[in-house]
């Protein structure tokens, strides 16, 4: 009888802690160098989020210019009204990656770029990218 108890107590603990996941995407052409020539790719970038009380849980997948590319998962915390990814890195700096949401949108600020030299190949990087809301 305890474990029924128990199994209902955590139904009812993860209802009240129901969350909403949202997938924001990006279409935009990749360049492909190759010695003298190059060519255009049609690529997919995708941010994946799952928005709790306080903070949001995320999954963030960009691909730049001959298949540089960023990744990076984790929970922002909410700063000041703007959700927050704070990392010390080994190099003893902040990674702090600023989620700006505006309608349908999805923007980053990377500020000192500390989290693209972490988590980015060389030609990629989390600013300068609009995604939109997937419907």
């Amino acid at each position: 009888m305890n474990f029924i108890k128990v199994f209902l107590l955590i139904c009812l603990t993860i209802n009240l802690n129901a969350s909403e996941t949202l997938e924001y995407i990006e279409k935009l052409d990749i360049v492909e160098y190759e010695k003298n020539t190059s060519k255009k790719i049609n690529n997919t970038n995708i941010v994946k989020i799952i928005k709790s009380k306080n903070h949001i849980t995320f999954d963030i997948g960009i691909m730049a210019d001959n298949y540089h590319s960023c990744q990076l998962e984790g929970r922002a915390k909410m700063e000041n009204g703007l959700y927050r990814y704070r990392e010390k890195l080994e190099n003893g700096k902040e990674c702090i990656l600023t989620f700006h949401q505006k309608g349908d949108t999805l923007s980053f600020e990377d500020k000192n770029f500390a989290c693209k030299f972490a988590f980015c190949g060389m030609r990629a990087g989390f600013d300068d990218h609009l995604f939109k809301l997937k419907k």
